[in-house]
Formats: C-alpha cells, structure tokens, sequence
C-alpha cells in the first residue's frame, strides 16, 4: 500500500551516531502472530529484562498506536492502515533503508 500524502524526512542524526552516543549497539526485535497470542507480554518481559541490564529501549506497540489514533480528531481524515505501516517502516529504517 503506498501512501501518497507521507513524506519521508530523513535527519542528520543517523544509526551509527546513535549507537556511538548510548555505547550499544541497535536492534529491532519484531513480533507477529495472531491476536492474543501474548506478544505484548513477551516485548514487555523483554524490555523490562534489556532494562535491568542497562540498555535504553524503545516498545512500539501496533495496538497502542491504533488506539491512540482513532481518539485523534484528524484521523479521519488519514487511512489508518497506512499510517500504522508508516511508523511501523520507520520504525525498523535505517535511515531510509531496511536493516
């Protein structure tokens, strides 16, 4: 699906500046299945563990960001799908391109 009405900034700040600045190295961890199936849990358990060894996370989680834009009063003025795709390819970018 293709997003005419998305365009993509790209900063100055990229990945190996990042990772230079907090001493570890980044990751993207992903998780899909059916709904229910306790991914939520299991990032959460993850974040918490990452945490307690002293590395900084970041928990995007598809459906707090759904939630979060259908109480949004533009939303229906945008597709929601294609805005869901939108954080969830910048999320894993690497400055414009797919680890």
């Amino acid at each position: 699906m293709t997003c005419p009405n998305t365009v993509p900034y790209r900063g100055k700040i990229n990945r190996p500046g990042r990772e230079q600045v907090l001493k570890q190295q980044s990751m993207v961890l992903w998780f899909t299945g059916l709904s229910g199936s306790s991914k939520s849990t299991i990032a959460h358990v993850m974040e918490e563990r990452f945490h307690q060894l002293g590395r900084l996370t970041c928990l995007f989680d598809g459906e707090n960001a759904r939630r979060g834009l259908r109480l949004t009063a533009f939303i229906s003025l945008l597709k929601e799908d294609c805005v869901i795709e939108f954080c969830n390819s910048e999320v894993a970018s690497n400055n414009g391109r797919k680890p």
